[in-house]
């Protein structure tokens, strides 16, 4: 049954990521990607345990200048969380400030139990320009139910990161 249901949640997050790559927001030049590197539970003694992570962005208003996120991460006990949110880049002549919050569904896997599948993500990212097209920098997040189930004890990761744009 077990594997049925990882299937199910498989289909459901590749359903959601074609959606939203074929989306209009997407195909048009203001779309980026991000790839991420780092530690999870990184304020833990829990050693060892890496996470990566990749993020599709699109600028869907020029009100605010906020870009729509779906991102998918993994850690190396094969911890898995799949997201949607909005970030904003605060842009300092060739740095950037970028907060940004997101809302996802959380499988631990062998790795932590956060108390929930539904999990809300805040983060903030300090980046570069290196070159046109390219941005490095590092990410501070944390990962929490809110208080929606009994269990919440929270996760946080530092990483790496680069976008390619």
């Amino acid at each position: 049954m077990k594997s049925k249901n990882t299937l199910t949640k498989a289909l459901l997050y590749i359903t959601i990521l074609i959606f939203f790559l074929y989306n209009n927001n997407f195909s048009q030049n203001t779309s980026f990607f991000a790839f991420s590197f780092g530690k999870f539970n990184a304020l833990e003694k829990d050693i060892g345990v890496l996470e990566s992570g990749i993020e599709l962005r699109a600028n869907i208003t020029d009100f605010l200048t906020l870009n729509q996120i779906i991102g998918i991460m993994t850690t190396s006990k094969m911890s898995n969380y799949i997201y949607l949110g909005l970030c904003k880049d605060i842009n300092f002549d060739s740095y950037f400030i970028t907060p940004s919050f997101a809302i996802g569904l959380y499988e631990k896997g062998g790795g932590k139990d956060l108390g929930n599948h539904l999990e809300f993500r805040s983060q903030v990212e300090i980046s570069y320009i290196i070159k046109k097209g390219l941005r490095v920098g590092v990410s501070f997040n944390h990962i929490s139910n809110g208080g929606f189930a009994d269990y919440n004890p929270g996760a946080e990761s530092i990483s790496f990161f680069w976008i390619l744009y």
